[in-house]
């Protein structure tokens, strides 16, 4: 079921302008059940519901903003469109449409996967990274566990304190990236309400 109008407004990508979009920016909109991407100065992309194959939906965080995205998968082009905003007056309509598209298209049934998270590739770099992280703490635990007291200076416990949190501290940024960047398939809208804002 998509609104008679939905819509927010997107940076204008490299990937957007390879596709013949030209502009400052890109007005995005779903309405009949078609996804149509205008750039503010020319031309215009249409993607038909039916044509849709995947939708992934994540977002980034820095300090000061959440860059909130969605990728679009569609029948004949190897490419996904990307479109997102950082500017947190558009993260509400970013969001509405979102939560349309994704109602229209698991309503549909047909063979489309909608998913959260961002990319395996980021993901798989944050878990070696952080993989790496523990392996390092969990040898400085090995090491401590394998001298004495009097080798190490101080009390086993005091020594184990700093690879603890280390090794704990990468367990848990391990756990983060998994479960925040890695692909995972929804099948019911309530799969949104992690990435998206209420």
């Amino acid at each position: 079921m998509a609104s008679t109008d939905i819509a927010f407004r997107a940076g204008i990508s490299r990937r957007l302008r390879r596709r013949g979009l030209r502009g400052r920016s890109v007005a995005v909109s779903f309405r009949d059940e078609r996804l149509t991407v205008a750039g503010d100065t020319f031309g215009v992309i249409d993607v038909d519901l039916a044509q849709i194959r995947r939708l992934r939906v994540g977002f980034a965080q820095s300090r000061s903003t959440t860059y909130r995205q969605v990728l679009v998968w569609s029948e004949g082009s190897g490419v996904p469109l990307l479109l997102g905003t950082a500017d947190a007056a558009e993260h509400a309509r970013f969001a509405a449409l979102v939560r349309a598209l994704a109602d229209s298209l698991l309503r549909a049934r047909h063979r489309v996967r909608v998913e959260t998270g961002e990319s395996k590739r980021w993901a798989a770099v944050m878990l070696i990274l952080f993989g790496g992280l523990a392996l390092a703490a969990i040898a400085l635990v090995a090491f401590v566990l394998g001298e004495s007291e009097a080798a190490l200076g101080v009390p086993r416990l005091a020594a184990l304190a700093l690879p603890g949190v280390l090794l704990a501290g990468a367990l848990a940024a391990m756990w983060w990236a998994w479960t925040r960047h890695w692909p995972r398939r929804i099948r019911a809208l309530a799969g949104l309400d992690r990435v998206l804002p209420r």
